[in-house]
């Protein structure tokens, strides 16, 4: 069982189309379904090693997808 938190969705959002980057292919790079990516751009739980992937696509440090 992997550890989870809640992501800042609205964050995730903002900085995938400030790089011009599409939910598929945001999806694809990370390694999860678009429908996945979907829930989590709605501030749903990720496992921390997603978060992890999604900081390095989006050049952020990972705490701050993360919603406190």
């Amino acid at each position: 069982m992997s550890a989870t938190a809640i992501v800042n969705g609205g964050l995730i959002k903002r900085l995938r189309k400030d790089k011009f980057i599409t939910q598929s292919e945001l999806a694809k790079r990370t390694g999860i379904r678009a429908e996945s990516l979907c829930r989590l751009e709605k501030g749903k739980p990720a496992k921390f090693s997603t978060i992890i992937k999604l900081a390095e696509i989006l050049e952020v440090e990972p705490k701050q997808l993360i919603k406190e």
